[in-house]
């Protein structure tokens, strides 16, 4: 309670004025001279023990008044103490700590929900032993030693075990425990749940490897390019088509190194509206093969964005019509043929 300091004041001196008191009633007492004021100041003026026991209630009340202090700072202490505690306790967050044996000395409650295990379970048990998944033991108990050192660690994953044999993943910061000496006492960790997180992340990668992998099997020519033009991807069918293979152009430029003299502008037209958000369909890209042909590749252009939703490069799906344009080219001369010439005669057309 604040302010006991001044109450242990008041009771000191009053306490303390008991003793002057108490000697002056004997002293005058004894010597059976009769009660006056003139006598009890000849009495103080000739005994010096008198006058040194008048200093009690001075002496006892500084007393009582330090010790009241005390007693304010160590209330202040242990309130702060018991809402840290009720802070911890109750945090939306699991917290939990060890000693220097790694024995549980705190488990708050989501630590007890996140689990299963209630703390009169765990308390006094070894964490990493009994609570820690086989293939991360060494590695938390090399947190955890460090944090005993003094070396902290933040954003360490800490998978537990659950009382039903699940796995629990936890995002946790580690803080060295200190005593009121400042000797390393154990360790106190506060963490995030992140079992959900992760499961979400695994079925993400998944299916980007699934992505991936139709991509490069797909049948038909894949290719992407960076922000600056530079090839990204490159799957099997147009390392086919081409005669390079993905290691060959990773890195290169696009329309400088693939695409043919008289094409160059208006390819780099289409993919630099396709950085600019402005995608294209079934545009005609001539590539260069590793033998020195030309490969005709009906494209469509998309734009690629990361997470944040900026344009980070161009995505191209195409279909080689190579076959079909040289098809297309011999019907064409044919029908320019056949207009100059009557196929029945063999004359030629007036």
């Amino acid at each position: 309670m604040r302010g006991s300091k001044y109450k242990y004041l008041l009771l000191g001196i009053l306490f303390g004025s008991l003793f002057p008191i108490g000697a002056t009633v004997l002293v005058v007492w004894k010597n059976s001279q009769g009660w006056s004021v003139q006598q009890v100041i000849d009495f103080h003026s000739q005994l010096p023990l008198l006058q040194i026991i008048d200093l009690a209630p001075i002496i006892l009340g500084v007393f009582a008044y330090y010790a009241g202090r005390l007693n304010d700072e160590f209330q202040e202490k242990n309130a702060l103490a018991k809402d840290l505690t009720a802070l911890i306790d109750t945090a939306n967050a699991p917290i939990f700590g060890i000693d220097r044996e790694g024995l549980v000395n705190e488990w708050n409650q989501q630590a007890e929900s996140i689990t299963g295990y209630s703390k009169s379970e765990v308390m006094g048990e070894h964490l990493v032993d009994n609570f820690i998944t086989e293939d991360y033991k060494e590695s938390v108990q090399q947190v955890l030693d460090e944090a005993l050192r003094g070396i902290e660690t933040t954003n360490y994953e800490l998978p537990l075990y659950t009382k039903s044999g699940d796995r629990v993943d936890v995002l946790l910061n580690s803080t060295t425990r200190r005593d009121a000496q400042d000797r390393i006492v154990g360790v106190v960790g506060v963490g995030q749940n992140i079992t959900e997180l992760n499961t979400v992340r695994l079925e993400q990668d998944r299916i980007v490897k699934d992505l991936t992998a139709l991509i490069d099997t797909a049948n038909a020519p894949i290719f992407g390019i960076d922000r600056e033009g530079l090839v990204n991807e490159w799957n099997q069918q147009a390392e086919s088509i081409t005669g390079y293979s993905k290691s060959e152009v990773m890195g290169e430029h696009l329309v400088d190194n693939f695409i043919t003299e008289d094409y160059k502008e208006s390819v780099q037209q289409v993919l630099d509206e396709a950085l600019r958000g402005i995608e294209t369909t079934n545009y005609e890209l001539p590539l260069y093969t590793k033998s020195g042909d030309r490969v005709d590749v009906l494209l469509n252009s998309t734009t690629r964005r990361d997470a944040q939703d900026r344009i980070v490069g161009v995505v191209g799906v195409g279909q080689n019509i190579t076959e079909l344009n040289r098809t297309r080219k011999d019907f064409e001369q044919k029908l320019a043929a056949a207009a100059d010439q009557d196929v029945l005669t063999g004359l030629p057309n007036r």
